[in-house]
């Protein structure tokens, strides 16, 4: 059999040879696909102001943000007024922390600032209020260790713990800081700085009384975090007349649907089935005569009484089915109304009843 006319057997028999660009093909939908995916992963994830700015600075080498500046000028403070263990900075992607122990700020069970207290705060309180950016939050946080308090004045460790972060709020406030952008926190000893987990006392049972009580000295702190605000954040906090929550619209109640005009008017009766009317009160008609009145020779059989006008006939007895009738199949008869009740005629007297007999059988 020969080859189709349409078909080049030439083209088979020659020598076919891959292009060497072709891979580049292969290659430019798996680059897009990745591509897209990271997009979406970018699309879908919250990236936080501080960590943008520090990753800006680090690839650009501009100014993104003025933490590092801050930074700076508290360490100045820091050593012009030799707190060097008392008062501690970090700067990482989590924002500025800066670390103040309880030594330096309160007493044992008391959440009164100390004189030195107010005296290393305030240099730092004014460069917040003058070099730090309105973009950016602060959160004090309070902390004690695991020793139960026995004062009057707070039930517990979480009462001094968040009474301390009061106060340090207070003084910060006071020096010029929007306190919209500050909050506080308290936590009491449930987050120790040290590896020792003061409220096993299992782990405590383990350490030396030194060891013990340097873990619980360096848990007792003032923490005070500065951080970039969300820009949705940042527009309710600062936005003129005060914080509005953002809050979704709740569902409204649903009113009463107003009645329609058809509901209003008064209902139109219905075409419904005319009812059977009621038969109207005929007039008496004349008694038939009884079959036991005599009458004379010779005379005309009385006429057969009639009814009177308006007055149906007597209803007469249904007719027996016949036998076909009945061997015949039922078929679906469509349903018929009920017949109006007509008025009987009134029942024959009884020949006893019949005065013209009793008048006759009186007669001799």
């Amino acid at each position: 059999m020969g080859a189709p006319k349409h078909m080049n057997i030439d083209r088979l028999s020659g020598d076919f040879t891959i292009p060497k660009s072709a891979w580049i093909v292969s290659y430019a939908d798996i680059m897009t696909i990745i591509l897209t995916f990271f997009i979406l992963l970018l699309s879908i994830s919250t990236i936080a102001q501080t960590k943008y700015e520090l990753i800006v600075q680090a690839f650009t080498g501009d100014k993104a943000g003025n933490l590092m500046e801050v930074q700076e000028q508290i360490k100045e403070v820091i050593e012009e007024q030799g707190l060097a263990g008392e008062v501690e900075t970090r700067l990482d992607l989590d924002g500025l922390k800066v670390s103040f122990s309880n030594a330096l700020l309160f007493n044992s069970g008391d959440a009164d600032l100390r004189e030195q207290a107010s005296a290393a705060l305030s240099p730092i309180r004014d460069h917040l209020a003058r070099s730090l950016g309105d973009h950016y939050g602060m959160i004090i946080e309070g902390y004690t260790d695991d020793v139960p308090i026995s004062g009057a004045r707070f039930q517990s460790n979480w009462e001094l713990s968040t009474s301390r972060a009061i106060r340090v709020k207070d003084l910060l406030v006071s020096g010029g800081i929007d306190p919209r952008r500050v909050s506080v926190q308290g936590f009491a000893d449930t987050r120790p700085a040290t590896e020792v987990d003061l409220t096993s006392d299992e782990e405590k049972a383990t350490l030396s009384p030194e060891a013990l009580e340097e873990a619980r000295a360096k848990s007792r702190r003032v923490v005070l975090r500065i951080d970039a605000l969300h820009p949705a954040l940042l527009k309710r906090v600062m936005d003129k007349g005060g914080w509005r929550e953002s809050r979704a619209p709740s569902p409204a109640a649903p009113s009463p649907a107003a009645p329609s005009p058809a509901a209003l008017s008064p209902a139109a009766p219905s075409p419904a089935a005319p009812s059977p009317a009621a038969p109207s009160p005929a007039a008496p008609s004349p008694a038939a005569p009884s079959p036991f009145e005599p009458f004379e020779p010779g005379a005309p059989p009385p006429a057969p009484a009639r009814a009177a006008p308006g007055a149906s006939a007597p209803a007469q007895p249904p007719k027996r089915a016949t036998s076909a009738a009945r061997k015949a199949p039922k078929r679906q008869q469509p349903e018929r109304r009920a017949a109006p009740t007509t008025q009987q005629p009134p029942p024959r007297q009884s020949p006893a009843a019949s005065p013209k007999i009793r008048a006759k059988g009186a007669q001799p």
